[in-house]
């Protein structure tokens, strides 16, 4: 089940200031309702994926097979 919950939960992307889509380091999203989690510490370490099999049993989402990506706006 530990590596079937990736499944569900893929990695995010950010687009940056020039319109380039970066990963972001260390997170991943549910599929379905677009919850953010960090999988591993800034050390890069595994959190393990107990979290994320939790979530996906009371999520309510619809499945969605989009790969999520964040944009953040800068002001200035």
């Amino acid at each position: 089940m530990k590596a079937d919950v990736w499944k569900s939960f893929p990695l995010v992307y950010e687009v940056d200031p020039d319109g380039n889509e970066v990963q972001m380091k260390h997170f991943c999203a549910c599929a379905r309702c677009k919850k953010m989690y960090q999988y591993k510490d800034a050390n890069g370490k595994n959190f393990g994926t107990q979290n994320q099999i939790q979530h996906l049993k009371k999520c309510s989402g619809r499945l969605q097979n989009s790969q999520m990506t964040m944009f953040h706006n800068v002001c200035q």
